[in-house]
């Protein structure tokens, strides 16, 4: 649900999970890792306090999670990776057969 949140242009407070989603929740630029509920309260006074930081966080996430995430990234993706297992399906049946 992060990634469609960012994408919708709104900044994100999601719990630090090392190696998912420092990847797109980028500390201070398009949103907030916490590790605590205190910090939590932190960051989300502030995006109520700050209509520009909670738009410029919202705006940098949006174009992030399009670009890396977008319904036409992954689609592409998903494509190239059938392709290239059916092109490896394909040299295997070459070899074995002849």
């Amino acid at each position: 649900m992060v990634i469609e949140a960012m994408i919708c242009g709104l900044p994100v407070v999601a719990r630090n999970l090392p190696g998912v989603n420092e990847a797109f929740i980028l500390q201070g630029e398009t949103g907030y890792r916490i590790e605590s509920l205190e910090e939590a309260i932190v960051h989300l006074r502030a995006l109520v306090a700050d209509p520009a930081l909670r738009q410029r966080l919202g705006q940098a996430g949006a174009r992030l999670a399009r670009a890396e995430y977008g319904l036409d990234v992954v689609a592409n993706r998903y494509a190239a990776l059938y392709r290239a297992m059916k092109n490896a399906k394909d040299e295997e049946g070459r070899r074995a057969g002849g």
